[in-house]
Parts: C-alpha cells; sequence; structure tokens
C-alpha cells in the first residue's frame, strides 16, 4: 500500500493522487491496526476514479485513481501480512451494511 511519501518524495507522482489524499506512514500504521481488530466500526469504502492520462498529467491533476480491478487483492494482502483474514469478509461485505443500518 502506499503512502503520502511514496506519492510526495521525489516530486508529486500524479498517479498516487487521489482524495482524501494518502496518509503519512504514522496514521497508515494506525488504520492497519485499527483494521486487523476486527471491529466492525471499520469496513471497506472504494472509490475508483479513472481520468484520462492528460487529466492526470496536466496542472489541474484530477484526483482519483483507477483501483477496482486491484481493490480487493491490495487489502487482502494487508489483512495476510497483519494475520487477520478472518476478519477480511466481515471487512468487506458485513461490517459497512451493519453500521450503515442495511437491512437484507
Amino acid at each position: 500500500m502506499f503512502n503520502r511519501n511514496h506519492m510526495l518524495v521525489g516530486g508529486v507522482k500524479p498517479h498516487l493522487y487521489c482524495l482524501p489524499i494518502l496518509k503519512r506512514n504514522v496514521h497508515q500504521e494506525a488504520l492497519r491496526q485499527a483494521v486487523a481488530s476486527g471491529h466492525s466500526r471499520f469496513f471497506l469504502g472504494t472509490d475508483s476514479a479513472p481520468h484520462l492520462q492528460h487529466r492526470k498529467e496536466s496542472s489541474c491533476g484530477c484526483a482519483g485513481v483507477f483501483n477496482a480491478p486491484t481493490a480487493l487483492a491490495a487489502y487482502a494482502s494487508v489483512f495476510k501480512e497483519l494475520n487477520a483474514l478472518s476478519h477480511f469478509e466481515a471487512f468487506c461485505s458485513l461490517n459497512g451494511p451493519t453500521f450503515l443500518w442495511f437491512t437484507g
């Protein structure tokens, strides 16, 4: 997973620019520990926002990344690294609807 340093060190990398902006590594680690806890208040929220190359690589620097094809695999690898795969299904599929009071 990328953090703010990946986006800014050595010059801005527009293809890593999204909103909300990437977190600092200390905040990223806190988020990793939070999702590894299995607490039901933490859930997946993706926002795949592709832009044409000329719009991303311009002075406007449109925010957003195209992550739809890789998002779940990236999250799964983090949960595996944290030895928390037992919480992955709830994070992806159950916690969000429960938190938002959706019923089936």
